[in-house]
């Protein structure tokens, strides 16, 4: 396919002669995170659709983002939505534990992620910081700072929302 590389060959952005190589990086840059919020912002739910994400990995390319750049708009556009859903995990989880309750959070969590297209490797990094707050709630509950078999049923329903390994939660334990 004489297109199989197009974004290389037309739209490289170290290439002065490309089709975006007069562009500075800050203005592609700038370029793609306003095209991404304005993509769900005029989406009729308010969710990047597959469709979507297909055209806005097509700007991507076009402007010469590469991923890990792609990652951070991405993260800063809607790392709040998901933020907002951890820390109602915490909160609530921590308040009142039961599996059912645990079960609709990961249903929240996961359709956010869904939503905006965001990485596991982002979940697991915010997670890490709603982990230390559950355990930090715990601790001021438990006597003498040792959970009831309730609560750290509640600590383990959070590690496994927040996409956590247990040695992820080692050092949430020790301060």
């Amino acid at each position: 396919d004489e297109f199989e590389n197009f974004d290389k060959v037309f739209c490289d952005p170290w290439d002065r002669e490309s089709a975006c190589g007069f562009l500075l990086s800050e203005d592609r840059i700038k370029m793609y995170g306003i095209f991404l919020n304005r993509t769900v912002r005029k989406s009729e739910d308010g969710k990047i659709s597959d469709e979507m994400y297909s055209r806005i990995k097509e700007i991507q390319g076009l402007l010469g983002i590469s991923d890990e750049q792609a990652e951070i708009n991405s993260r800063n556009a809607f790392g709040p939505e998901l933020q907002k859903v951890c820390l109602t995990a915490c909160e609530e989880v921590t308040a009142d534990f039961t599996p059912e309750l645990a079960k609709n959070m990961a249903a929240k969590i996961d359709e956010t992620l869904e939503n905006f297209k965001l990485s596991e490797t982002f979940m697991r990094e915010q997670g890490g910081s709603f982990y230390a707050k559950a355990v930090e709630k715990i601790s001021a509950k438990s006597p003498g700072g040792i959970p009831t078999k309730e609560l750290n049923d509640a600590l383990d329903a959070l590690r496994v929302l927040y996409r956590l390994e247990k040695e992820d939660t080692y050092g949430s334990h020790m301060e």
